[in-house]
């Protein structure tokens, strides 16, 4: 329905903001709608025919969830149009001169990451099956968001970076069907073309798809998950996670945990990563906030550092908040040297991952000595 249709495109702006790029396919889409409806020839009022009920269902639907989106921009950040984004310092993150680089490892990425080697297909579809007014619809879909991803400065080969352009998805699957369903004006002719692109798939991409089917999706996925459920049974709901890498990310989506990276509290480790280069050896392409960070490291010392983590478990538990740390079971004696003399170290959970690895979850103690700040 109109309605239907019109949330669920509000709503994919909400979660992601270029979701909103797809006002303009959402137009044209009604465009076609309004030269593709007519009454039969001949008949009484014929002519054209404006399908207006569903259209202002699907424009006001839409306008609810980017409505509170804009309102709530307005409210936390001064403008309708401002997000959280203005806060971090970005600069440079989209550029022209990064598109033509891109589109190389777009087109690769779009075809072996979001789809299985089905986008030379789907572009066929998109640019050639249908009425004009479908395939313009298509490309006010497809061009806005691989021009503004193929531009940006942060495009790794993996879910990671093509995340940015699920978007797509069912526009690339959409038009590949629309090649199959042309592919012969008789349906034997139709569901072989189905079989044989099915079965390059199958051949083409079939260390894969074993490895989905084992379950191993990615090298960390399920370790995470499993300590997301460990976490979350184990530690209250408003719980401070200092974590290890890589368990310090995602843990805290499970409940309203505030997550912490014990990388943060390790001088070499500051120094490192927020250098002129990444650790693949690319210059990094944020400076003002990449000097910023280096600073930080640069200015302290190691002793400094575990002293701020200190401070910081002291001031949550006199906040009465839950404090754990969530490690390898072999770094809680180095952890706890870390910590330094008087602080204790309080097994909560303790657990074999997946991969073999076992981990483990903490309560802090403070010396009974110090009082909480």
């Amino acid at each position: 329905s109109g309605i239907g249709a019109g949330l669920l495109l509000g709503f994919s702006g909400c979660v992601r903001h270029t979701g909103l790029l797809l006002g303009p396919a959402l137009l044209l889409g009604a465009l076609a709608g309004v030269l593709n409806v007519r009454r039969r020839p001949g008949a009484a009022g014929a002519g054209w025919r404006i399908p207006w009920r569903p259209l202002i269902a699907l424009g006001a639907a839409y306008a609810v969830p980017v409505g509170a989106l804009f309102f709530y921009n307005w409210i936390f950040f001064g403008g309708p149009l401002t997000t959280g984004y203005a806060l971090t310092g970005e600069q440079d993150a989209f550029a022209w001169h990064r598109l033509g680089a891109n589109l190389p490892a777009v087109y690769d990425g779009l075809n072996t990451v979001v789809t299985v080697f089905l986008l030379p297909v789907a572009l066929m579809g998109l640019l050639a099956v249908g009425p004009w007014t479908r395939v313009l619809m298509r490309l006010a879909w497809f061009v806005p968001l691989v021009m503004i991803y193929g531009a940006y400065y942060w495009l790794p080969h993996s879910l990671g970076g093509f995340r940015f352009f699920l978007d797509i998805v069912p526009l690339l699957i959409a038009s590949a069907f629309l090649v199959v369903d042309r592919a012969g004006r008789r349906l034997p002719l139709r569901w072989l073309a189905a079989a044989v692109m099915l079965g390059m798939v199958v051949w083409l991409d079939a260390p894969r798809l074993t490895k989905i089917i084992q379950g191993q999706t990615l090298a960390d996925a399920r370790p995470t998950l499993q300590a997301a459920r460990m976490a979350a049974a184990t530690l209250s709901p408003n719980a401070v996670v200092f974590a290890q890498d890589p368990r310090a990310h995602y843990v805290g989506t499970r409940a309203d945990f505030r997550l912490y990276d014990l990388n943060a509290f390790n001088r070499r480790w500051g120094l490192r990563m927020f250098s002129g280069q990444d650790w693949l050896g690319r210059v990094r392409a944020q400076p003002a906030r990449q000097e910023r960070d280096l600073g930080i490291y640069e200015n302290t010392t190691q002793a400094g550092l575990f002293q701020d983590w200190r401070d910081l478990i002291l001031k949550y538990q006199a906040q009465g908040r839950q404090v754990a740390l969530l490690i390898p079971a072999w770094a809680m004696a180095q952890r706890q040297r870390e910590l330094g003399p008087g602080w204790s170290l309080q097994p909560l959970k303790q657990w074999p991952d997946p991969v073999g690895r076992t981990w483990a979850i903490y309560g802090i103690r403070p010396p009974a000595t110090q009082p909480a700040r």
